[in-house]
């Protein structure tokens, strides 16, 4: 029983750790954004993506599911950066996204598109 609790803690803290790293990519992209650094801060959303990809298997519905909120968070959070940073091709492309994939009633998504 020892050994099956250690496994759950185990695994509680690499996702704890990975929420941690996505938190902080999170507030340094707002931060950019904060200082009008909008494509800087669009790249911080990225990285922020691209972490979770490389951390999770996106083909578990529970592992996915736990994190399509931020996920989706992040996606508008960059197609806003896009739009400020005078890109609006990427903008509409990550609203699409969010749209096909994600949300089809995203308001903020749909608004900007």
């Amino acid at each position: 029983e020892t050994s099956s609790k250690q496994g759950k803690s185990s695994i509680g803290n690499e996702e704890k750790d990975m929420h941690a790293k996505i938190e902080e990519l999170d507030k340094k992209g707002k931060a950019l954004f904060k200082n009008k650094q909008f494509l800087e801060a669009a790249a911080a959303f990225t990285e922020a993506l691209d972490y979770i990809e490389s951390h999770t298997d996106q083909s578990n519905p529970s592992v996915s599911a736990s994190l399509n909120k931020q996920i989706v968070t992040l996606i508008n959070n960059r197609s806003a950066m896009y739009e400020k940073g005078s890109l609006p091709e990427l903008a509409i492309e990550d609203c699409n996204k969010i749209l096909e994939v994600y949300d089809i009633s995203h308001s903020k998504a749909r608004q900007r598109k």
